[in-house]
């Protein structure tokens, strides 16, 4: 392969709409040809490792022809029977579509197509491929579907979510993709914030992607702008704490425009909530997102059908979103405001809202995985920010409590009270040295 050549499937001109072979080297598709089948292709380069956390760059050949990619009926996974092909086989078959898919189950003794030539012949190749497995239909499982899964789960024990790069926070809630995580707080109290400072959290030490619908937060450059300095750990703008550099500028420029994409829409369009999730899902595709941030739910466009109540429609919607995280593989966060909340008559501060009280209806509790209020006390802006969990479906995800953080103004960002996280530093040159040291090493 020639340095700087785009990256494009192997056999690209072999697809036949109908049925193609995807697998994971030239000399795989050259075994299926050997067994009378022409559409085939081979990915470029082969299978990301089981240890790599940023792997979606690896992805990008899909884009090489994707009409003729989206015009094909039916995929036959048959990439290689290991970690890293099984890695491969779970990240095509979510970006091409489970639906449209089915995997090939190798000889035990085999890895791959060129194996199972050499040891069987072709017509044993071939009967491997014509009799590929069809993912689970939806809705519709027994234990033989996922046995290897439950298997895992005996081996390792419940998968728990990542790190959200806060251990006082991961003691009670990590972010697993496939979940839906609703989080409130009334006005002004940095809920949207801490969201931020979260997804940034995710993508330096997960290597994670996000598509970001944040009408609210415009112009485009002012978000963007935010999201570099909490990268860099230094401010954007001039201040009492020194700003960043221009290097750190350009790099931060760079970090943000690899792991972030902003969903936002024309001034004519009327954004449901199905559009963002039409455009999120091409962005599974295009870019490998593991997170959708909706933030507010306000202000997309919510036509209640008549005869509909707000609370059956909302709970509908609530159900759409959840199914799209679970089929897709990407964590869902929606950003909602609670009903008008009144100040304590003798304190003077606003109680902390409960997801109960989130305009609309009940539902925002119940549907949700992971529910979240973030509340701070306006009477003193020097004490922590509180994040209260309040919903937790899962427990191997966290448990009901309360964590405080400390909000650091300059770059609003978010430390720990006992210690300066490597993410959080409170320190904003050290925070930038870091960060760039991490952004070389990767």
């Amino acid at each position: 392969m020639e340095a700087g050549a785009e990256r494009v499937l192997y056999g690209l001109n072999d697809i036949d709409s109908e049925r193609c072979v995807i697998v994971e080297g030239e000399i795989d598709k050259l075994s299926v040809e050997t067994a009378g089948v022409v559409s085939c292709v081979s990915v470029p380069d082969g299978a990301p490792s089981e240890a790599a956390k940023d792997y979606a760059s690896k992805f990008a050949f899909l884009e090489a022809d994707r009409e003729r990619l989206d015009a094909v009926r039916e995929w036959i996974i048959a990439v290689d029977n290991d970690g890293p092909g099984k890695r491969l086989e779970d990240e095509l078959a979510r970006r091409l579509g489970r639906e449209k898919c089915r995997r090939v189950i190798w000889p035990s003794e085999c890895k791959d197509a060129n194996d199972v030539l050499r040891s069987f012949g072709a017509a044993v190749l071939r009967e491997a491929i014509d009799n590929a497995e069809p993912y689970p239909l939806a809705g519709v499982f027994d234990v033989s579907d996922v046995s290897d899964r439950i298997d895992r789960l005996y081996e390792h024990g419940w998968e728990r979510g990542v790190s959200t790069g806060w251990e006082e926070i991961d003691r009670l809630y990590t972010v697993r993709p496939g979940e839906f995580t609703v989080v409130t707080g009334i006005p002004n109290s940095g809920k949207s914030n801490w969201v931020d400072a979260l997804l940034v959290n995710l993508a330096q030490a997960h290597g994670w992607r996000f598509a970001v619908f944040s009408p609210e937060n415009q112009p485009l450059e002012d978000h963007m702008a935010r999201m570099c300095e909490k990268w860099a750990g230094a401010p954007f703008a001039e201040g009492p704490t020194p700003r960043m550099d221009r290097e750190s500028l350009r790099r931060s420029k760079e970090w943000v425009r690899d792991h972030f994409t902003w969903i936002l829409p024309d001034d004519d369009s009327e954004w449901t909530v199905e559009t963002v999730l039409d455009r999120a899902r091409a962005l599974v595709f295009r870019k490998g997102i593991r997170g959708l941030v909706i933030d507010p739910w306000n202000e997309l466009e919510h036509a209640t059908p008549n005869g509909m109540t707000e609370t059956v429609y909302t709970g509908q919607v609530l159900k759409h979103i959840r199914q799209f995280a679970r089929r897709n593989g990407v964590h869902v966060w929606v950003v909602a405001h609670p009903q008008k909340l009144y100040r304590d008559k003798e304190s003077g501060s606003y109680p902390v809202p409960s997801l109960y009280d989130i305009s609309g209806s009940a539902n925002w509790r119940n549907k949700a995985d992971c529910g979240i209020v973030v509340w701070r006390d306006f009477k003193d802006s020097n004490t922590p920010i509180e994040v209260h969990v309040q919903k937790i479906r899962f427990r191997q995800i966290g448990m009901l409590g309360m964590a405080k953080l400390r909000y650091q103004p300059s770059t609003q960002t978010y430390r720990e009270l006992g210690f300066d996280h490597p993410l959080n530093s409170t320190s904003s040159a050290s925070r930038r040295k870091k960060a760039l040291a991490l952004e070389d090493a990767s």
